[in-house]
């Protein structure tokens, strides 16, 4: 065999992760922190194994009722008829966007 040693087992790299709350378990770098293993560790890990798998999550918040309407009122005031009786996007040329 040829290199390092492994410091940790496979059960014990599972182990640790599994002892770390979910909720402080969304990112790698704060499962690392908490699990005191390294977050090359965990990766190295992740790609031998796959038995852990990464998973993205939505960071975009609900919106409101308000928000919905607001946003649909808008989409609906873009839309135009045309003589032929389907419907078409306005021209976006005149709006200026601004973050919310």
């Amino acid at each position: 065999n040829v290199g390092r040693k492994k410091v940790r087992s496979v059960e014990d790299i599972e182990k640790s992760i599994k002892s770390v709350p979910h909720f402080t378990r969304q990112t790698l770098r704060s499962m690392a922190y908490q699990s005191k293993i390294p977050k090359t560790t965990i990766i190295r890990h992740m790609s031998e194994t796959k038995r852990l798998m990464a998973r993205s999550s939505y960071v975009k918040p609900l919106l409101t009722q308000d928000n919905t309407k607001a946003r649909l009122n808008f989409a609906m005031n873009i839309v135009r008829p045309s003589t032929s009786g389907a419907y078409f996007f306005a021209s976006m040329h005149e709006y200026v966007h601004v973050d919310e």
